[in-house]
């Protein structure tokens, strides 16, 4: 049986509440996570950037990016090179098979030459943008996907950073009634960041990271920035046990 830790009981009780639905926590370390859902494959997640919780934001957040299977370049290229283009050119086709065999196999070899170069480049360009290319476990080579804002929380630091519609006034009702019955609730949204937003903001994230003066404010401020305008995902009710 895994056992759980985090800084709050609240979270190990999502993650033990998830896992009764077989949405699973499977591995967790310092900048990645996998998860697999019920009859899904384990998705590999990349995290970025943890804005930590505090008593006056009263929410955390966790910049993301999840692995995204590769486009399998060698269906595409037995499919080109299996159309055919008339009778005419039947026996042509026969005779050069040995050749397009040769021609496939040094176009695949290019392209992972190409891509390699790429890669490098990408790297040593910015070690943080995910253009690259990575391993995941099985050996399978994977793209990461959009940065993706995960926001939880206080309703009252919650609701006013989201999306106004017609679902957040349904959810505050909600969630004054669990209150109103003694349950911990928590509220959670997600935005999807544009490339350029991401690589903008990461950059004052770093700064502030590694501030020597004044980091908490700092860090504070680019948690507010990055956290408006989430749409509004639901919220989780924890009934609170008290043990005499």
């Amino acid at each position: 049986m895994l056992l759980f830790q985090a800084e709050s009981p609240d979270e190990v009780a999502l993650v033990l509440g998830a896992a009764d639905a077989n949405v699973v926590l499977i591995k967790r370390n310092s900048d990645t996570a996998q998860v697999a859902g019920p009859g899904q494959p384990a998705e590999t997640i990349k995290i970025l950037a943890v804005n930590e919780f505090d008593s006056k934001r009263k929410c955390m957040s966790v910049v993301i990016r999840v692995a995204l299977p590769k486009t399998n370049a060698t269906t595409v290229i037995s499919n080109l090179n299996n159309t055919g283009s008339g009778d005419d050119e039947g026996d042509e086709t026969l005779l050069g098979t040995d050749h397009q065999g040769e021609d496939i196999k040094m176009m695949k070899d290019n392209e992972k030459e190409e891509e390699n170069i790429d890669t490098q480049k990408d790297k040593d360009k910015d070690k943080d943008k995910d253009k690259d290319k990575e391993g995941a476990d099985g050996g399978d080579t994977v793209e990461w996907g959009p940065p993706l804002l995960l926001c939880k929380g206080a309703d009252s630091s919650m609701f006013p950073s989201c999306v106004k519609d017609h679902y957040v006034e349904t959810c505050k009702v909600h969630v004054d009634d669990f209150a109103c019955n003694g349950l911990r609730t928590l509220v959670m949204g997600q935005k999807e960041l544009s490339e350029e937003t991401f690589a903008s903001w990461i950059e004052r994230y770093k700064v502030a990271s590694k501030s020597l003066s004044n980091r908490k404010e700092m860090l504070r401020r680019c948690a507010e920035e990055i956290g408006r305008f989430c749409v509004l995902c639901g919220c989780s009710v924890l009934l609170c046990a008290v043990l005499c």
